[in-house]
Parts: C-alpha cells; sequence; structure tokens
C-alpha cells in the first residue's frame, strides 16, 4: 500500500534534524490543483495590473502631448506679445524723439 503514498521531505529548523512526512496521492494531487489554481490566479493578476499600467500609460501619454500643444501655443503667444512691446517701444522711443525735438526748437525761437 506504499504506492499509493508520496514521501515529502520538509526542512525543520529544530536542532537541524530532518523529518519526513508521508502524504497520501490524493493530497498531493490536491496540492499540485491548489499550485495550479494559484499560478492560473496570479497570472490572471498579472494580466490585469498590466493592463491598467497601459490604460495608466496611455492616459499619461495623451496628457503629456496635449501639455506640450499648450506650452507650444503659450511660446507663440509670448514670442507675438515681445514683437508687439518692441515694436510698441520703438514706436514710443520715435514719439519721444519727435516731440523733443518739437520742444527744443519752441524753446529757440
Amino acid at each position: 500500500m506504499s504506492a499509493n503514498k508520496i514521501v515529502l521531505n520538509i526542512s525543520a529548523p529544530v536542532s537541524s534534524v530532518q523529518q519526513q512526512t508521508i502524504v497520501p496521492v490524493e493530497s498531493a494531487k490536491k496540492m499540485a490543483r491548489k499550485d495550479k489554481e494559484f499560478l492560473w490566479e496570479l497570472d490572471s493578476q498579472v494580466k490585469d495590473i498590466r493592463t491598467q499600467l497601459n490604460e495608466q500609460l496611455r492616459c499619461l501619454d495623451y496628457r503629456m502631448e496635449t501639455q506640450i500643444s499648450v506650452v507650444g501655443e503659450l511660446q507663440d503667444f509670448f514670442r507675438r506679445r515681445a514683437e508687439v512691446e518692441l515694436d510698441y517701444s520703438k514706436n514710443l522711443d520715435k514719439l519721444s524723439r519727435s516731440l523733443s525735438a518739437r520742444h527744443k526748437e519752441q524753446k529757440q525761437k
């Protein structure tokens, strides 16, 4: 009847003595089945996590692309604003020179 039993060696730290446990074949099959179920569940959890991470990565990519376009628009805005302010300052400078020249002419008369 020992054909229906499997011997498993279990290391126990109890004074470095090895113990042998006799496990029936049915229990070994149940253990194998439980291990398979555990591995299957672990695999499905890993797939779920991978799917969630991929979705999050897509969201982050979309957000990054949106922010890049916003930054590009801001760059264009400030570039145009700088051009307008430069033109405005040049025109103010011309106006002040022309007014100061008129003022000098009127003083000299």
